[in-house]
């Protein structure tokens, strides 16, 4: 849908992150002030479309960008209040190359995870992609997407990342390969920016990282296994993070630590 110099996009082509990358990066030469890509673009993101193009009609031309955040909270009689000793405990885990599982505020509706109910790892960590792929089961060359912090995100990549996870960014020049992780054979990433004023527990735990590792990007994923819902519940989450053999899980109201088996490699 083009109007006024602004291009969004919705339903299931909006997920070729590697078009929208191309289309937001040319953006200015193709006469577009602004490209907004849904954050739940799938199929039914036409729905979505045709619900703006309707209300268009009708004379409305001022829209909200809405949170991907509409999901259930983890528990309705948690303390929202995340202590810095649970933050402390989740980072070094993360340091130590370990798996941690992030459980806080609702749940993301649409296919990315976003910070709600995710796996957190290290991007230095040895070996990360390939022990990430068998823990969800996944092929074991595909990559993984990380968070970044704006000033990472200006460090290491040379266009600004979406804080939906929605196109691809290229990286600076001999950076690709010491994230390689993160990094596409493109030699692209699908990276999410935490914006600066963000406050959440993700941003804490991301900024916590950078100041022991001067790394401001963390590999994101989303919380399950192969062919897996993502747990909406904090009880659903402590059972999935257990049967995958995640080190802990932080939740908005503390850091547990797991003692499950994780998945290995059948030799």
């Amino acid at each position: 849908m083009l109007f006024r110099s602004h291009l969004a996009l919705a339903g299931g082509c909006a997920l070729n992150c590697q078009t929208n990358g191309v289309i937001v990066r040319r953006g200015p030469a193709l006469g577009l002030n602004d490209v907004l890509v849904s954050p739940w673009s799938d199929d039914c993101g036409t729905a979505v479309g045709a619900a703006v193009m309707q209300s268009m009609r009708a004379g409305c031309r001022v829209f909200a960008r809405a949170t991907p955040f509409l999901g259930p909270r983890p528990s309705e009689d948690m303390e929202y209040r995340c202590r810095s000793d649970s933050l402390s405990a989740a980072i070094n885990a993360i340091c130590a190359g370990e798996i941690v599982a992030l459980v806080s505020k609702r749940l993301e509706f649409g296919p990315r995870a976003l910070g709600g109910r995710c796996l957190l790892a290290s991007p230095l960590a040895g070996n990360i992609k390939r022990r990430l792929n068998l823990i969800k089961g996944r092929p074991l060359f595909m990559p993984f997407a990380p968070v970044v912090c704006p000033d990472a995100a200006r460090n290491i990549l040379n266009a600004a990342p979406s804080v939906n996870m929605a196109w691809t960014v290229p990286f600076k020049p001999g950076i690709s390969h010491t994230l390689a992780g993160i990094s596409h054979p493109s030699g692209e990433t699908r990276a999410q920016l935490l914006e600066s004023a963000d406050t959440s527990v993700l941003r804490q735990v991301l900024d916590g990282f950078r100041e022991r590792s001067g790394v401001g990007a963390l590999i994101l994923t989303s919380l399950n296994g192969h062919d897996e819902a993502i747990p909406a519940y904090l009880d659903q989450a402590l059972s999935v993070s257990r049967r995958l053999g995640i080190a802990g899980v932080l939740h908005d109201g503390g850091w547990i630590p797991m003692q499950g088996t994780p998945v290995r490699e059948q030799r």
